[in-house]
Formats: C-alpha cells, sequence, structure tokens
C-alpha cells in the first residue's frame, strides 16, 4: 500500500483524498502520477472559471480519485465484450 507520507508532501492531502482501498493497490509512484494529474485536472477547473468546460474538468478530477484502475486513470473505456 502507498502511503501519502511516501510523496511529496504538497501532494499528500491530494493523497488523503484517494479512498484507502484504492491506494492499497497503489505503489508510491502509482500514487504521486494520481495525485499530479488530479491537481492538474482541478488547477485547469480553476484557470477556466465557471463554465461547462470547468464543471466538466472538475467531474474528471473527482472521477479519478475514485477510480480503481489505471486505464480508467486516462480516460480510456472499458473493453468491449
Amino acid at each position: 500500500m502507498a502511503d501519502p507520507e511516501e510523496i511529496p508532501p504538497a501532494l499528500a492531502h491530494t493523497a488523503y483524498r484517494i479512498p484507502e482501498h484504492i491506494r492499497a493497490d497503489c505503489t508510491p509512484t502509482e500514487l504521486r502520477i494520481r495525485c499530479e494529474a488530479i491537481l492538474d485536472l482541478q488547477a485547469r477547473a480553476d484557470a477556466a472559471g465557471d463554465d461547462s468546460r470547468a464543471r466538466n474538468l472538475r467531474r474528471r478530477a473527482e472521477r479519478m480519485i475514485k477510480a480503481m484502475s489505471p486505464g480508467r486513470l486516462r480516460g480510456q473505456s472499458r473493453p468491449a465484450g
């Protein structure tokens, strides 16, 4: 399990928002990358203002916090079948 204390302090607050059962399956590197991506989406949403683009970016960040698999983090759809 990746401990939020194992990643840079600037990312730890975001890491604690990720449910523990999801963090349990992450390596410290995966957790760091996930947190960086979440913070990037949130910064882009803040820069976009209050329009639909900002809302979409915030929703993507929230989905990334709760995503179980790395494929879902990259926005890939589930395989057909």
